[in-house]
Order: C-alpha cells, then structure tokens, then sequence
C-alpha cells in the first residue's frame, strides 16, 4: 500500500493523472482493508490532489472532505493539516471564497504548530490567492512572499509550483504581467505543472489575459526567456525581488491564520 501511495506520487510529478489516480485508487483500498486510518487520510489527500490536476473539482472536494472526516477522528494534527488544507484548496475552484479563507487560515495555523514546513508552503500560498480573489491584495502579497521564502528551504515539486502560483497570478494581473509570463513559460515546462488544470483555471487564465493585452513580440521574448529559468534559482531570486517591492509586513504564520 505504501509503495503504490508513492508510485501514485510519482506519476503525479511527470504529470500522468490517469495512473497516479489508478495506483492511488489500489493505495487506498489496501489501507482501507488493513485499517489503517491515517494512510487513509494521506491517501484522500493525494486523490483530491488527482482531481484538482484533472480539473474534476466536484471529486476533489469529495475526497477532500472525505480526508478530514477521517483526520477529525484521529490525534494527528499533522494529518489533519494536510486534509484541511486540501479542502481549502478545493473551495477556491467550487466558488467558495469564504469557505477557503476559514479552511486555509485553519490548515495555516496547523501546519505552523507541527513544523510541516511543505504543507506551509501550500496553505501559505493558496490562502494567498484566496485573499487576492476576496480583494485584499496587501494581504495575499504578504502571504505570496512567505510561500516563497518557505519554499527554498525544501525540495519539493509541489511546493515549489503552489509557492509560485500565487505570485505569478497577482503579477499577471497588472503588477508586472511580463514577468509573470516568463515565469508562467518556465512551469509549464514542468510536466506536473503543464498537466495540472487548477494552475491552467486558476493561475493560467491571468497570465493567458496579461498576454492578449501586450506586443506579440514581447510575449514571444518573455516566453523564450522562460524556456532558460531554473525553479529553485528563481525562488530565491523572487524572494530578493518581492521583498524590494514590499511584499511583505507580517511577522509570522500564526498572524497569517489569526488575523487575515
């Protein structure tokens, strides 16, 4: 059960939804047979995380609600995290701004108190996005800039596509859109991301509108440019560049969770 949970993962990362969601599937199943509940939990997770890539946001929300009624029951705050968390991202493509705000600043606050630094950098940002839709910019830039300085300190495909995704969708919608799409360009360059329809629905559509608006010389150099970028070297150098810019001015995560 184990093995397939990561071959599940695995697939995940080269952008192969139909036999990630297949190995899960068995994954859980397994899990299920044995009894072991926290697995189950994981393994929802990991389903919701399927159907997010495959845009069947209906299904994501199931499995994603499905995770937390089974993490409420267990003494496991690190699980319960990751299945909160799953469902506040969920929320954001079922039209439910509020409920993801409430969700995601839950699964923040968990996260903070159990250290999971990758699962931070997840909730950390699509709060961020949740704040940008709610129309509190100031506060999803603070949030987007601290995905990012979490996202350096790990190596994680996830982690590093969720950290930037905010970002990329608040410069795309006017900020800096060119730098947005030289980013965009480098990510989909990454099957996990060119595969996943929440990025295309959620953060591409921003990036797609940025484009129509400028010289089709521009975009084809910005997009070129990207082509060169490297993931983990611009994290760091995003980093740099949203801290001139101001991206920032919260102290903590617990504030992010408490106050915004």
């Amino acid at each position: 059960a184990t093995c397939l949970s990561r071959i599940g993962m695995t697939y995940m990362n080269l952008g192969d939804v139909t036999n990630a969601r297949q190995v899960v599937t068995e994954s859980l199943a397994l899990f299920t047979e044995i009894g072991s509940r926290r697995d189950e939990v994981i393994c929802n997770a990991f389903l919701c995380a399927i159907e997010l890539m495959a845009g069947d946001y209906q299904q994501a929300e199931f499995n994603a609600a499905r995770s937390v009624a089974i993490a409420r029951n267990l003494d496991d705050e690190f699980v319960l995290g990751v299945a909160i968390g799953f469902l506040g991202w969920t929320h954001l493509f079922t039209d439910n701004v509020e409920g993801a705000l409430m969700t995601l600043r839950e699964a923040v606050s968990i996260t903070k108190r159990t250290g999971a630094t990758m699962d931070s950098v997840r909730w950390v940002s699509q709060l961020g996005l949740a704040q940008w839709k709610n129309g509190q910019p100031q506060q999803a830039r603070a949030l987007a800039h601290e995905s990012l300085r979490l996202a350096a300190q790990v190596i994680d495909p996830w982690s590093l596509l969720t950290a930037m995704s905010t970002t990329i969708a608040i410069l795309a919608e006017g900020e800096e859109p060119e730098r947005a799409i030289e980013l965009h360009s480098m990510l989909m360059h990454d099957p996990l991301c060119a595969a996943s329809r929440w990025y295309a629905d959620g953060i591409g559509v921003y990036v797609v509108a940025a484009m129509e608006k400028l010289p089709s010389d521009i975009v084809e150099a910005r997009l070129s440019r990207g082509e060169e970028l490297d993931q983990r070297e611009q994290v760091a150098v995003l980093v740099t560049e949203l801290s001139e810019r101001g991206w920032y001015g919260l102290n903590t995560i617990d504030k992010f969770g408490k106050k915004l």
